[in-house]
């Protein structure tokens, strides 16, 4: 499809006229496999075994509270169920997607481009590398400007050894504490987003304990460290996406207007979860609490920052598996907005001018 004068978005079957879009959720997974990096075997023996069964509705409760103490759950591959959650997305009325799958976590471009064609769906694929503990051991040995080598070829001519070219940078992975490994990969991102014109997508850290040795706190301050490292590297934050903002609610929305305020998008991206993760002491708020959130950006005039998606990644996070899926967001939330007030302009400035504007570049 043409090109037009201000840039292309850049999917997995090659570019696209942006006006071309559509409906989009930004901030999804399609293949998924974190059992190797992401595995956390449980404490007890009762819940060991729990652990080593598949995934069931028997155990849901117990899985939404240990997504990473179940290797089944970890693991969600399979194509002909992509393609029926998927589709229920374009049912609800979904046009695209943007699959932030970083390397070692089960990434597949080549296969992410035939579900692509055959569910009709327009989708984009990231490249980056996730928090430290998901990092290839020789990652560490590498410099920044090796890695935003690696990243500026994925965006130009492919991803790895295939030739599906990734539309954004992300989603790059931060700690409780960002590692110096981190930091590195981060300034990679920003160097390669600035070279090419790529957006760049990061996941922040989750809620920690305030200890100034460290420099860890509450999430309501890690967007505006990471937003000062990318600025240092030369990238604007209008280029950039702060995720799982949902998070941050815990603390309050002034540190998220600060963020708004400097020109990042606030990625509202963990709709339809509700659990209370016990091995991190963290959790998630309600999804009534997160659109009334979104409701005050919007009245403070942060409407053109606010993205929306849901991150489905794991098996118990797709509707086959009794979680929400990939509709959750039009089938459920979009009604929950217009009954807060929400008009329809606004849920599509939301879910179609910003995912537009972020993903659109020139390069």
């Amino acid at each position: 499809m043409s090109r037009t004068d201000r840039g292309s978005v850049v999917t997995v079957t090659g570019r696209i006229d942006p006006d071309d879009l559509g409906v989009t959720l930004p901030h999804e997974h399609v293949f998924f496999d974190g059992v190797d990096p992401l595995f956390v075997e449980p404490e007890s023996a009762a819940e060991r075994a729990i652990a080593r069964r598949p995934v069931s509705i028997e155990h849901l409760s117990w899985l939404r509270r240990h997504p990473a103490g179940s290797r089944d759950n970890l693991r969600a591959n399979s194509a002909a169920e992509l393609v029926d959650e998927l589709r229920q997305f374009s049912r609800a009325g979904g046009d695209a997607l943007v699959d932030v799958t970083p390397k070692r976590l089960g990434e597949n471009p080549a296969g992410v481009r035939t579900i692509s064609r055959e569910t009709g769906l327009t989708i984009v694929h990231g490249t980056g590398y996730y928090v430290q503990g998901a990092h290839p051991t020789s990652l560490a040995n590498r410099s920044a400007d090796a890695i935003a080598d690696e990243f500026v070829r994925d965006v130009r001519d492919g991803i790895d050894d295939t030739d599906v070219r990734a539309g954004i940078i992300g989603e790059i992975g931060v700690s409780g504490r960002i590692h110096d490994d981190e930091e590195t990969v981060l300034r990679a991102a920003a160097r390669a987003a600035t070279r090419t014109g790529a957006p760049l997508t990061v996941h922040p850290p989750g809620k920690t304990r305030y200890s100034q040795r460290d420099r860890t706190y509450p999430t309501s301050r890690w967007g505006l460290e990471i937003l000062d490292i990318i600025e240092e590297e030369g990238l604007a934050p209008e280029r950039v996406v702060i995720g799982h903002v949902d998070r941050s609610l815990y603390a309050d929305l002034r540190y998220q207007k600060r963020v708004a305020a400097r020109g990042a998008y606030l990625e509202y991206d963990l709709f339809g979860r509700h659990a209370y993760l016990e091995t991190i002491e963290d959790g998630y708020p309600s999804d009534s609490w997160r659109v009334d959130s979104i409701r005050e950006l919007i009245d403070a005039g942060y409407l053109e920052n606010v993205l929306l998606s849901q991150d489905v990644a794991t098996k118990t996070t797709r509707s086959t598996y009794g979680g929400e899926g990939y509709a959750h967001v039009l089938e459920t939330i979009v009604p929950m907005m217009r009954h807060r007030g929400i008009g329809d302009g606004e849920i599509s400035t939301m879910l179609e001018a910003n995912p537009k504007r972020l993903l659109t570049f020139a390069e």
